[in-house]
């Protein structure tokens, strides 16, 4: 009975329960928005070892620190910024480990299920060398459908910087899968 009326709560309520260490609102927290935070891991991250580990660190970031929750945001905003911040930190980290390159076999001009895949992954590689400004901005406005106005609020700039790093982003994109291709 309880667990049903921590569904019937609004966020805010949730995230004070939280800060109290009410683990099952938590719980709930989690269930309602743990889709969207796993999709944007894997997005993020190339490999999905590294997109569970990160949503698991995002997870324990998130109850560490739900007593900073302060209410000037949503709570799917202030969640999205622990991802972003958690995964800028991975992937920085990631940079100073060796990271083994594989040969991308040539694609035919017939989309085979194998060339969609080497596709995917070249798209994934690719987007990991753009810059991560640009990289937050491509994958939540192109990857996940997001509104500018909730990408500005996520990444704390104008609309206007939105638009123009994901113009930038894409571009980059453009250019480093031209590469693979030649």
């Amino acid at each position: 009975m309880l667990t049903a009326t921590l569904h019937d709560d609004d966020d805010a309520a949730l995230m004070r329960r939280c800060a109290d260490g009410d683990r099952e609102a938590f719980r709930v927290v989690v269930e309602r928005y743990m889709m969207d935070v796993t999709a944007f891991c894997r997005r993020f991250s190339r490999d999905p070892h590294d997109a569970q580990d990160l949503c698991q660190d995002v997870l324990l970031k998130a109850w560490r620190h739900c007593a900073g929750f302060d209410g000037r945001s949503s709570v799917r905003t202030w969640l999205y910024r622990i991802v972003v911040n958690t995964a800028i930190d991975g992937h920085r980290r990631s940079l100073r480990r060796p990271v083994p390159v594989a040969d991308v076999p040539q694609t035919d001009a017939v989309q085979s299920p194998e060339s969609e895949v080497v596709m995917r992954e070249a798209l994934r590689e690719a987007l990991r060398q753009v810059p991560e400004h640009y990289r937050i901005v491509v994958i939540l406005a192109d990857g996940m459908g997001w509104p500018y106005a909730d990408i500005a609020a996520l990444c704390r700039i104008p609309e206007a910087t939105v638009r123009s790093r994901l113009s930038r982003g894409r571009k980059a994109l453009r250019v480093l899968l031209e590469q693979t291709d030649g």
